[in-house]
């Protein structure tokens, strides 16, 4: 019981549940009452918070919020609330960081869409993901608009941190990426997305020289983050330039191809690229040097592991999502579960988790994000899978999670605010039944989500979407 004047699970308490109740319970398509926090302070008496980045675990914790921020956290014992604060009893259940997907898009589907899932932010947030870094678009103002839609609290979903068109030079790797040919065009790109709200840009394959320099300080000149699938510049040359992230471990590491990995516009061509990275020697001195430079600058590392492991996953991985597909999108899933495998993607696999190992041992920033456009595991459950990979590549579940949390705000740009239970974060975090310092796999196991100072009910969230994913 709390030592304060608490609230018990389940009772209506006043501003909080409203503010809870209305982010939950409105249908997709109509939200005219907006999600706000409380009004109030409040205070969250829990058995455990952890707090990865700082690797600090106080138990029998509290957590004072007010006006959607972080006020005090620390040990129950002697803390005094302000007078009229209202608890919340959560004394059994243990709180980390709202979780982080540093690589996660909104087009997809089984259908290959190119237009905004809308859906996905409800997911994303049912999960514990509160905040989601969208690395390039396929449909710039539909992302916007959602976002949009979130900031004004008309729709629940994640903090979103947008990047506009994917940034390229000819031959473009991707038909909806925007090409440049010069370092002004570059510039003006930026400053296009800069003025749209964009916090990061994504830089592209065939981005290189001049080019991709004048891009990446350009986007620093505007406080934008420059995050990268290279493949025309090393890894080493891109931390040389002042890159801020890096993508997908071994399949976009040239150090890993002999120095360069031609755009890749076929099946073909990607059926090669896989066979290359499964056989990639990470030992070797060009791919060690690069890791060394990338620790060393602080480069965040997002190896979307996940991505790589779905050709392998087996059924019953997908069994608590199957809900939200539609009878024909589960049939067609269905079917491609049951397509042959292809021995490649094991050893692919395989390399990726020994990848994480490898750049874990370097000392680099390794980040949590999943990059599955075919929604063949749907968003959220992803990034769960994603952490339960990194602690099979043998990192421990703190490192796990601050993979998922710490080291995805800095991805973000963003670890004044977020990726912390702390004084003067944003009020992000997630409820979990049990705790994951024993088991990583029990982050799957959210019994709220706070976001901002709001409360949210998962289920209650994701019932809309039974039957949408197509």
């Amino acid at each position: 019981m709390s030592r304060f004047c608490a609230i018990r699970p389940g009772r209506r308490a006043g501003r909080l549940v409203l503010a809870a109740a209305l982010a939950v319970s409105v249908p997709l398509a109509a939200q005219t009452t907006r999600i706000r926090p409380a009004s109030e302070p409040l205070v969250f008496h829990l058995a455990r918070v952890i707090d990865p980045g700082s690797a600090r675990v106080i138990d029998d914790a509290f957590v004072e919020v007010d006006g959607g921020r972080i006020l005090r956290v620390g040990p129950l014992a002697g803390a005094t609330p302000p007078a009229g604060t209202r608890v919340i009893d959560w004394s059994a259940k243990v709180a980390i960081p709202g979780l982080i997907d540093t690589h996660a898009h909104l087009y997809g589907g089984l259908a290959r869409s190119n237009g905004t899932q809308p859906f996905a932010s409800r997911l994303w947030l049912s999960t514990g993901v509160t905040a989601v870094a969208v690395p390039g678009s396929a449909d710039p103002d539909g992302d916007l608009a959602l976002r949009q839609r979130i900031n004004a609290g008309v729709v629940p979903g994640p903090r979103l941190f947008l990047s506009g068109e994917y940034l390229d030079m000819r031959p473009p790797a991707v038909s909806f990426a925007q090409p440049v040919d010069t370092p002004e065009e570059a510039r003006r790109l930026v400053e296009h997305w800069a003025s749209r709200g964009a916090t990061a840009i994504k830089v592209y394959a065939s981005m290189r020289g001049e080019v991709l320099r004048a891009a990446i300080q350009h986007a620093h000149d505007h406080d934008m983050r420059v995050a990268a699938h290279v493949g025309a510049v090393t890894w080493t040359e891109a931390v040389r330039l002042g890159i801020d992230g890096l993508f997908h471990g071994p399949l976009a590491m040239p150090e890993a191809h002999g120095g360069h990995i031609a755009p890749v516009t076929s099946l073909e061509a990607y059926a090669a690229l896989k066979q290359r990275s499964a056989d990639a020697d990470l030992t070797a001195a060009p791919v060690r040097e690069a890791l060394r430079l990338a620790a060393e600058a602080g480069v965040v590392l997002t190896p979307t592991v996940v991505a790589a492991e779905v050709p392998n996953r087996e059924a019953h991985r997908l069994a608590d999502q199957q809900r939200f597909y539609s009878p024909a999108a589960w049939l067609e899933l269905e079917k491609r579960l049951a397509r042959p495998a292809d021995p490649v993607d094991a050893r692919l696999l395989a390399k990726m988790l020994e990848f994480v190992r490898v750049a874990h041992e370097a000392g680099c920033v390794l980040a949590t994000g999943t990059d599955i456009t075919p929604l063949t595991m749907l968003p959220g459950y992803a990034l769960w899978r994603e952490m339960e990979l990194f602690a099979q590549a043998g990192l421990p579940p703190m490192a796990a999670l601050r993979a998922a949390t710490a080291n995805g705000a800095l991805a973000l740009g963003r670890s004044d605010t977020l990726g912390a239970i702390r004084p003067g974060a944003l009020a992000d975090f997630v409820v979990l039944d049990a705790d994951p310092l024993g088991d990583i796999s029990r982050v799957r196991r959210v019994h709220r989500v706070v976001k901002g100072g709001v409360v949210y009910v998962p289920d209650d969230l994701v019932t809309p979407l039974a039957g949408r994913v197509e």
